[in-house]
């Protein structure tokens, strides 16, 4: 799912809820950023950076969840967004 760009969930969110629930026994970290807002931008590179280069287990599950917040925020938006992040244990996703 990285480097593919974010998967887009339904209004309801049930494809997100899916995915997140078969990482039942993983440990999951969720984000919830805005795509076009750079401090959320940066966060999310500093999680990659001081969390997942440093904690090499599999069983952690990263969600990215790119929430429009501004008019600028769209899945374009979000497919830039989620490039900055190279991660394969990152999920990427626009509600």
């Amino acid at each position: 799912m990285p480097s593919a760009g974010p998967a887009v969930v339904s209004s309801d969110g049930r494809e997100l809820r899916e995915v997140f629930n078969q990482d039942s026994g993983n440990t999951r970290l969720v984000m919830i950023l805005s795509p076009t807002c750079m401090v959320c931008r940066m966060g999310a590179r500093i999680v990659e950076r001081h969390v997942l280069e440093h904690v090499a287990d599999p069983r952690l599950s990263v969600y990215v969840i790119w929430e429009p917040t501004s008019s600028r925020d769209s899945l374009q938006a979000a497919q830039e967004a989620s490039t900055l992040l190279s991660d394969q244990r990152i999920r990427p996703v626009l509600v």
